[in-house]
């Protein structure tokens, strides 16, 4: 399941403060979401929780990466698939020794085990539509940043 989503762009020369203030504000209008800049030396980078661009150099100029993760997915899914697993391996415990026929016992981990499926699913069902409008986000940006790189004039 694609938990995260990632798109670079090379770049063949360096951006100028007034393009990377533009990939910015491309970002955030993209993203809805102001972010946090933060620079060290000639690495740029624009964060908002999971979601990165990170603007650094190249031998031949820079290079802009964008990635981001689902946070909440891994913890979904790990944790319905742990919850489903237990509460099958209680299940099989309990008839192989004896008490299966407890239909209180059996139908409270049946509800348990049902609760780690639909944690999973929960977790998984949203993530390739997720995953697809991120990338579709990332490329519309990647684009706009070539095509900005590439008209403006080097000396800005």
């Amino acid at each position: 399941l694609p938990v995260g989503v990632a798109q670079t762009v090379e770049f063949d020369r360096k951006l100028t403060d007034a393009e990377w203030e533009r990939i910015v504000a491309d970002l955030r209008e993209t993203f809805e979401a102001q972010g946090v800049l933060q620079q060290q030396g000639s690495l740029r980078q624009w964060t908002n929780g999971n979601l990165q661009a990170l603007l650094e150099p190249t031998a031949t100029g820079q290079r802009l990466r964008m990635r981001t993760v689902k946070g909440n997915a891994p913890v979904l899914i790990g944790g319905g698939m742990f919850v489903f697993t237990a509460a099958s391996a209680v299940l099989a415990t309990a008839f192989a020794t004896g008490v299966g026929h407890d239909t209180g016992l059996v139908a409270s981990i049946l509800v348990t085990m049902t609760s780690g499926a639909g944690l999973f699913g929960w977790g998984a069902v949203g993530l390739p539509g997720w995953a697809r409008r991120r990338q579709q986000q990332m490329d519309q940006i990647a684009e706009r940043a070539a095509l900005m790189a590439r008209s403006m004039p080097d000396d800005l």
